[in-house]
């Protein structure tokens, strides 16, 4: 095919993705199975059965993030009360050799060796825990596996046995003659802790005619106290025949060693039922018939030339651009439309012609969509005027919403201030077809499809098995705790003397020395034994003295007793007074809210007029930090802010104030820095009514304000001869009433105002009719 000059390059690109799209659509060929089926493992698996150890268990496979060369597998399995375990599995094909590829191009595979890295956690009913880690490897239905293990949780309570003996003691202490019995008390505690580590091994073979696994494999496991276990594994898998159902037996033989050992031999055997979800049976081999074609010679073919009508949609971005709140044409925007408008005699136009006005961000959103609008007016009424019908265009403003550049800056704006015009052009494209006889032959061929070797997808589905139970070896730990008995002294008791100390509300951990001015007459060394609950705080003891913390803001008298021992059996008690003294507040700073003049200077901000302190202390002005947009100072307790020239927006800062006593607080104060206020601008109205009858008004209706401020009336002025009255209404009109039974002309002036300071003034000039007013 070849396309003529005329033709634009947006026509041409259409074609080629029609041509590409049309070259897709070609049968992909008919396949076929043969009538034998290979396992390929499972998708997802449940099982369920019984376990001599955790009795009623079961189990989930699953099959996830499946790839050509790579599959994930999930595992776990749960029995009965807190038994269980999770195991993640990574399998991948190494050094696969390709028979092929699918309809997809990915490769297909017929040999190679399947990777396999596993991490697992298990626990048994006794919540002892262990992980596993490890890999193995599968080649063409034989495998192997080795891994290692790591016990997570520690020793185990599991039982005590204690045994109490008498002993009397007697003797002279520092000249105190003394009596006492004691108890010797022998505890042997028990405890079991999981295997500290292991080391295990699997080897297997999977029987395709006979759809089963064999595995078997050892385990050494070692602990602390010569602890060890010595575990042979043995299983069975079987499938039923592209059936989702199957069972496994497994079956383990342990032999344990250590000193605290009390069965040294055991026997594990778990017995399931699994269904199976998903593919897990796919055809041994598959056909497919291919499409063979013979196609004659296009040389040969008859052609002709046909015609066809294409349809663009033509946008001139920035069609005309213009100056910052403005919608006058300048020279170059005249330029640019004039060149449209060459473009609009050479091209047929469909449709309407659509002129659409933009802005940049300044200003108000309502603003700047009637400065849109009225730029997309002043292109439109251009085009009118230089021979475009107007019933061939329409116009729309968009405001600022659509800019094509960034606002950030001046050079972007500009490029926004802009005009777009769009219209669909239509073109006529010319190209030679094929015309008469020549039709291409069809024929199909079947072939056998390259497919996996179905043993590589049995390997990525088949994770490394390892010992699921976490067994454990035993502990014996003896104590013997001697209890002393109650001594009894010949001796004479200490003095105990009452104290008073002073503290700082709300301190803490406050210690006081109540031995200090106690005494024993024997000179024994005396040790604080107990302390009373004090009303307003809380106490603590230790055998050199006491501490004290006081109720959160409490400040006062509080109290309480504290006794000693000499260490002989004599005791005394004694009273502590304690005053909690009130400490200094800091002040309390408020944040401020200003608003300033563009441009303006030494604006004072009286920041401490709602700042206080608890106490009524003096507060002074101590700091203030620097804001971004402008400078601020201290100046006597107020500051002194003034922003950088030519700014508006907003600033903040922080200022810092301090009491008599030292104490500090910190506030922020936010200022808006506005532009200086433009007034309304007033329009004088006309309006008229019958005699008699009252007239409402709405006189804001042709007012404006330049900077979008709402504007309300704030004043009626009537001169001396007035011929009616005015009265302001809420909605911001007025209502004119004239003199009864008088009609002629009257008038009167508004005054309106924006809020900020500006206002304006204009005149209603009424005209007052006997009869009926014309429509």
């Amino acid at each position: 095919m070849k396309i003529r000059m005329g033709v634009s390059a947006l026509a041409m690109g259409a074609w080629l993705v029609c041509g590409l799209a049309v070259a897709q659509d070609d049968d992909e060929g008919r396949q076929s199975d043969s009538g034998s089926y290979s396992y390929i493992g499972d998708d997802v698996r449940i099982g369920l059965g019984y376990n001599s150890d955790t009795k009623l268990t079961g189990e989930f496979f699953w099959t996830f993030d499946e790839q050509v060369d790579s599959a994930w597998v999930a595992e776990g399995w749960l029995g009965d009360e807190s038994a269980g375990g999770i195991k993640l599995n990574y399998h991948w094909l190494s050094g696969g050799v390709e028979a092929g590829t699918d309809a997809d191009g990915n490769p297909i595979y017929s040999d190679g060796r399947v990777r396999k890295l596993f991490l697992a956690a298990d626990r048994n009913v006794y919540d002892d825990g262990k992980i596993s880690f490890g890999g193995g490897s599968e080649r063409n239905n034989r495998f192997w596996s080795l891994y290692g293990s790591l016990a997570t949780t520690g020793e185990r309570f599991i039982g005590q046995s204690i045994m109490m003996q008498d002993r009397l003691v007697t003797g002279v202490i520092d000249n105190h003659a003394f009596s006492r019995l004691d108890v010797l008390e022998t505890i042997t505690d028990f405890y079991a802790h999981p295997y500290d580590w292991g080391i295990g091994f699997r080897v297997g073979r999977y029987f395709e005619d006979e759809l089963v696994r064999l595995r078997g494999g050892l385990d050494y496991e070692e602990g602390d106290y010569d602890a060890s276990q010595l575990t042979a594994f043995a299983s069975l898998d079987k499938r039923f025949e592209n059936s989702a159902h199957g069972f496994s037996l497994r079956a383990e033989y342990l032999h344990k060693n250590g000193d605290f050992e009390i069965d040294r031999n055991d026997m594990r055997v778990t017995a399931l039922w699994t269904w199976a979800f998903g593919e897990s049976f796919r055809p041994s081999h598959v056909y497919r018939e291919v499409e063979a074609q013979r196609i004659p010679d296009p040389s040969e073919l008859p052609t002709e030339e046909i015609t066809e009508v294409v349809q663009n949609r033509v946008t001139l971005d920035n069609s005309a651009s213009f100056e910052l709140d403005s919608a006058a044409l300048n020279a170059d925007a005249e330029q640019a439309l004039r060149d449209v408008l060459r473009s609009l005699e050479q091209t047929r136009v469909v449709g309407d012609i659509l002129v659409v006005g933009h802005t940049c961000s300044l200003g108000t959103d309502e603003y700047n969509q009637a400065l849109s609008e009225r730029r997309a007016i002043t292109v439109f009424d251009f085009l009118k005027a230089n021979g475009v019908p107007a019933d061939q265009m329409r116009w729309e403003g968009h405001g600022e919403h659509e800019p094509r550049y960034s606002n950030e800056t001046e050079e972007t704006r500009k490029r926004n201030r802009r005009v777009e015009i769009s219209f669909i052009a239509e073109q006529e494209v010319v190209r030679e077809v094929v015309v008469g006889e020549g039709q291409p032959v069809t024929e199909w061929v079947q072939e056998k499809v390259p497919a996996e070797a179905a043993w590589i997808r049995r390997a990525l589905r088949n994770p490394v098995v390892h010992k699921r139970a976490v067994d454990f070896y035993r502990i014996n730990r003896v104590t013997e705790n001697l209890i002393p008995g109650e001594v009894e002294f010949e001796n004479t008791g200490p003095s105990a003397v009452d104290d008073q100390y002073t503290v700082e509300q709300n301190s803490t951990d406050n210690a006081f020395d109540v031995l200090v001015n106690d005494s024993d007459p024997e000179e024994d060394t005396l040790v604080v034994v107990s302390v009373t609950t004090p009303a307003n705080g809380s106490a603590s003891f230790t055998a050199g003295g006491v501490t004290y913390t006081p109720d959160t803001d409490f400040y006062g008298v509080d109290q309480f007793s504290y006794t000693i021992e000499d260490g002989y059996g004599g005791s005394a008690t004694a009273q502590v007074t304690v005053n909690v003294q009130r400490p200094n507040d800091p002040p309390v700073a408020v944040d401020d809210q200003y608003e300033v003049t563009q441009d303006s200077s030494g604006n004072l901000l009286d920041v401490l007029v709602n700042d206080s302190d608890p106490e009524d202390d003096a507060i002074e002005l101590v700091s203030v930090t620097t804001p971004q947009h402008g400078t601020a100072s201290l100046s006597g307790d107020q500051v002194s802010y003034t922003p950088n020239p030519g700014y508006t927006g907003t600033d903040s800062f922080s200022y810092t104030i301090r009491d008599a006593l030292g104490a500090e607080a910190t506030a922020q104060v936010d200022i808006t820095i506005r532009a200086p206020n433009q007034p309304p601008i007033a329009v004088d109205d006309f309006a008229q009514t019958r005699k008699n009858t009252a007239k409402v008004i709405a006189v804001l209706a042709n007012d404006s304000d330049p900077d979008g401020d709402p504007l309300t009336i704030v004043e009626i002025i009537q001169g001396e001869n007035k011929m009616g009255f005015v009265e302001i209404n809420a909605d911001g009109t007025v209502t004119y009433t004239p003199m009864a039974g008088w009609w002629g002309g009257d008038s009167f002036q508004y005054v309106i105002s924006d809020g900020r300071g500006g206002t304006a003034v204009a005149t209603v000039t009424m005209n007052v009719i006997k009869g009926f007013i014309s429509q």
